[in-house]
C-alpha cells in the first residue's frame, strides 16, 4: 500500500452535485478529498440578468432532488454547503463570466465604466468571501465577449488578496500560443500567477504542436512568470453540445438561442461556418473532433432523446433521417440548448509530453456524481476515473510518470499552486487528508461506453481526520469542509524581495546568503508577486528570483513561507517552508535587503529528486545555517520518527523510512481526527 496526502482535484464542476448528493462518490473513491470549483460560471453571485439563466441550467437537478437555489453570494453558498455536509473539502473562484452575466447578462458589447465598476466590485466580494481567485472560460459566452484589459482589470481585483488567475484559455488547438500569452499578459497586468486550465492541443492537424505551447510556457517562467497548468488523462474532452454553434449562435438566454436554430437561413449559415471556419473562432469543435463521428451525445434529459446519449452525432442524424447539422439544431430545440457532448481531439503523444512538465498538475473537469444520476447521462469517463487513470496507466503500465511525480501532481503541486498550505503534504499539524492505495492494482474502469464504473484500488481515504472510505466502501461520513482563500482568512500584510540574480550560486547554497549585488537588489511588492522564481547558472542576468518572506494574519500569525526555484540546464531546486510561528531576524551576507524585517522561522534544504535516497541525517549545505542564521532541523528529524532506519525516500514529499528488516513506516501523524502513527507496511518497491 501507498500512503500519500488527500489528492486535489485541480478542476472540477461538482457546483451543485454536491448540493443534490453531498457524498461526492465518484469523487472520493478516486481518492479526491479536495475538489476546486467556479470556472467561468461560479456558484455566486447569482445577481440581475444571471439570476433566470442559472436556474433553467440547474432545473434538471431541482426537478429530480428538489435543489432549490437559496443563495445569492458566493459566502451564502459556501453556508448551503455546510448545512447539507459534504464528503470532501470544496474550494472555488469567482467566474469572469458571472459577474458578466450579473451585470450585462450574455451580452456581446463593451461595459461601461459604471458596468466595469460592478463587475470588479464583485470580484472583490467574493474574494473577501473566500474565492481563490478569477477564473475565465474563455471559449464560452459571455466569458468570450470580454477583452484582454477588461480581463486584467478584474484580475487585478483578485491580486489584492492574493489571489490567482485560472484560464480555460481562448484556444487550444492551432490558437493555443497566442492564448497563452494573452493569459500571460493578463497576469502581468494585474500582477497575479496563472492557471491553464486542461492544458491540451486539440485537432489532428495541431497534434505535435504540444511542444511549443511547452516551450512558451518553460521560457515565461525562466523569465519569473508564475504560470502553472493542469490537465486530464484522456484524448477527449467534454462539453455543452451548443459549442459546436458559430460564436454569435451563442449569445443570449437558452430561449434566444433556440429561436434562432429555427430559422433555416440561420442553419445554412451554421452548416457553412463550421465547415470552413471562421476568422476569430479559435474553437470549432467539430473541426478539431476530425468531423461528426469526433462528436459523442453524452446527455440529455427529454425521454424521447434517451436512446441517443452515447452515440456519435453522424449515427444520429442517420437514426434521424437528417443531415448532422439539421440533427444538432433539433437537437438543442428539443432540449433547450441544455445537451453535453464528448469530443475526441488530442493525441496519446502530446498528452504524455504535457504530463511530464513539473508544473502541470492533474485536474479531472468532472462532476462529482452517482450511477444513480440519469440526468448526467453517459458522462466523460474522468467524471469516474482521472486520477486511478493516471496511476494504473501512466504511471503502472506506460511508465511516463514515477509514482513519486504522480503523487506530487495531485497533492503538493495543486496545494502550491492554489495557496492551501494546510493541504498536500503528510505532516503533523496539516490537515488529516489521507488516501490510501495499492499501487500494483489502482486502475480505472469507466469507459466512453459505459463510463459510471468506480475505479479499484483505493482502500481507504480520509477527510479531516475521518474515515470516507474503508475498505473500498464509502462509509456515509461528510467530513469535509469549505476551504478558503486568502482574503477571507484576512491575511492582510505580506513583505516580500525581488532580486535579480546577478553572482552565481555554488549548488545548495540559499540565494539569501548570495554576496554582492544580489543581495542588495530587493523590492518590495505584493502577496501575489511572490509565488516562485527560477535559478539558472550561466544564466542569471536574465532570471529573477522572487522570495516569499512571511504573510502576516490578521490575528497577528506568520503562514505560508514559500520559495520554489525550479532547475533548468543543471539548474538546482530550493524550497522554503514554515516550520513554526516564531519570528527571527534573518541576516545574509553583508547585512544587506531583507535583516530589515522579520520573517518566519522556516526550513530551508534542497529540494531532492523524486526518487533520489537521502543517507543520513545531514540534508542541508553546512553554509545555510551558518551564513544565513536560518533556523532549520534536517529532513529526518523534521518529517519522521525518531527511531533507527536504513534510509528514506520522498514520494512527492512523502518519506517512506526503510527500516534494515525490511519494513517500511509511511511518514504520517497528521493533524485533527485522531490518526496517529500509520500502521507499518511492507515495502512496496
Amino acid at each position: 500500500m501507498v500512503v500519500a496526502p488527500g489528492f486535489i482535484d485541480m478542476h472540477s464542476h461538482s457546483d451543485y452535485t454536491l448540493l443534490v448528493d453531498g457524498a461526492a462518490q465518484s469523487k472520493i473513491r478516486q481518492g479526491v478529498t479536495t475538489e476546486i470549483l467556479g470556472e467561468a460560471d461560479s456558484a455566486g453571485p447569482v445577481l440581475g440578468p444571471a439570476v433566470e439563466e442559472f436556474d433553467k441550467s440547474s432545473a434538471p437537478l431541482s426537478q429530480k432532488d428538489d435543489l432549490k437555489r437559496d443563495w445569492t453570494t458566493l459566502a451564502e453558498y459556501f453556508a448551503r454547503l455546510d448545512r447539507q455536509g459534504i464528503a470532501v473539502n470544496v474550494a472555488s473562484y469567482v467566474g469572469s463570466g458571472q459577474v458578466w452575466e450579473d451585470v450585462l447578462g450574455n451580452v456581446n458589447r463593451r461595459p461601461s465604466p459604471e458596468e466595469m465598476d460592478r463587475m470588479k466590485s464583485l470580484v472583490d466580494q467574493a474574494m473577501r468571501e473566500g474565492a481563490l481567485g478569477l477564473a475565465s472560460g474563455l471559449i464560452y459566452a459571455p466569458n468570450m465577449f470580454a477583452t484582454t484589459d477588461e480581463l486584467s482589470e478584474l484580475a487585478k481585483e483578485a491580486a489584492k488578496y492574493g489571489g490567482i488567475y485560472t484560464t480555460h484559455i481562448r484556444g487550444e488547438s492551432s490558437s493555443g500560443i497566442q492564448a497563452i500569452r494573452e493569459a500571460i499578459e493578463i497576469s502581468q497586468k494585474a500582477g497575479l500567477p496563472v492557471h491553464i486550465l486542461h492544458f491540451k492541443m486539440s485537432g489532428k492537424d495541431n497534434w505535435g504542436r504540444m511542444a511549443d505551447q511547452v516551450k512558451l510556457i518553460q521560457e515565461a517562467r525562466e523569465r519569473g512568470v508564475d504560470i502553472t497548468a493542469d490537465q486530464y488523462p484522456y484524448l477527449a474532452g467534454m462539453t455543452s453540445l451548443k459549442q459546436c454553434l458559430p460564436p454569435k449562435y451563442l449569445e443570449g438566454t437558452s430561449d434566444q438561442i433556440v429561436a434562432r436554430l429555427k430559422d433555416p437561413k440561420a442553419r445554412e449559415e451554421i452548416r457553412q461556418e463550421i465547415k470552413t471556419g471562421l476568422p476569430g473562432w479559435n474553437n470549432n469543435e467539430v473541426q478539431e473532433a476530425g468531423g461528426w463521428d469526433g462528436v459523442m451525445l453524452a446527455s440529455v434529459q427529454r425521454p424521447e432523446n434517451k436512446d441517443y446519449e452515447g452515440k456519435r452525432m453522424d449515427d444520429i442524424a442517420r437514426m434521424m433521417g437528417k443531415d448532422p447539422v439539421d440533427a444538432l439544431c433539433d437537437l438543442l430545440i428539443s432540449e433547450g440548448a441544455s445537451p453535453y457532448a464528448i469530443y475526441f481531439l488530442m493525441s496519446d503523444r502530446d498528452v504524455e509530453l504535457a504530463m511530464k512538465q513539473p508544473w502541470v498538475a492533474f485536474g479531472s473537469d468532472g462532476v462529482a456524481v452517482t450511477p444513480q444520476m440519469d440526468f448526467m447521462g453517459k458522462p466523460h469517463p474522468r467524471f469516474y476515473g482521472t486520477f486511478p487513470r493516471v496511476l494504473g496507466v501512466y504511471v503502472r503500465e506506460r511508465h511516463v510518470l514515477t509514482l513519486p511525480d504522480a503523487v506530487r501532481k495531485m497533492t503538493s503541486l495543486p496545494a502550491q499552486i492554489l495557496g492551501l498550505n494546510d493541504r498536500g503534504l503528510l505532516r503533523p499539524g496539516l490537515a488529516a487528508d489521507v488516501t490510501i492505495f495499492d499501487p500494483q492494482a489502482v486502475a480505472d474502469q469507466a469507459t466512453y461506453e459505459d463510463p459510471m464504473q468506480y475505479p479499484v484500488g483505493i482502500a481507504y481515504v480520509i477527510v479531516n481526520g475521518v474515515v470516507v472510505i474503508n475498505k473500498g466502501e464509502h462509509t456515509g461520513a461528510k467530513p469535509g469542509k469549505v476551504l478558503y482563500g486568502r482574503g477571507k482568512q484576512g491575511q492582510v500584510e505580506a513583505e516580500v524581495h525581488r532580486m535579480r540574480l546577478l553572482d552565481p550560486l555554488r549548488l545548495g547554497q540559499s540565494p539569501l546568503t548570495a554576496r554582492g549585488p544580489t543581495a542588495s537588489l530587493f523590492r518590495k511588492g505584493d502577496l501575489n508577486r511572490c509565488r516562485e522564481g527560477q535559478v539558472s547558472p550561466g544564466h542569471f542576468h536574465r532570471d529573477v528570483l522572487q522570495v516569499l518572506l512571511g504573510i502576516r494574519q490578521s490575528d497577528g500569525k506568520f503562514l505560508g513561507c514559500r520559495f520554489g526555484p525550479r532547475p533548468r540546464h543543471g539548474g538546482f531546486e530550493l524550497n522554503v517552508r514554515l516550520l513554526d510561528l516564531k519570528c527571527i531576524k534573518v541576516r545574509p551576507a553583508h547585512g544587506q535587503g531583507i535583516n530589515k524585517g522579520k520573517v518566519p522561522r522556516a526550513a530551508v534544504r534542497r529540494t531532492m529528486q523524486a526518487e533520489k535516497i537521502i543517507t543520513g541525517t545531514n540534508a542541508f549545505p553546512g553554509d545555510i545555517q551558518r551564513k544565513t542564521r536560518i533556523q532549520h532541523r534536517p529532513v529526518i528529524t523534521a518529517q519522521a520518527p525518531d527511531f533507527p532506519f536504513r534510509h528514506a525516500v520522498e514520494l512527492g514529499r512523502i518519506l517512506v523510512l526503510l527500516l534494515p528488516d525490511g519494513t517500511a513506516i509511511v511518514n504520517g501523524k497528521p493533524a485533527g481526527g485522531g490518526m496517529g502513527l500509520l500502521t507499518p507496511v511492507k515495502h512496496a518497491g
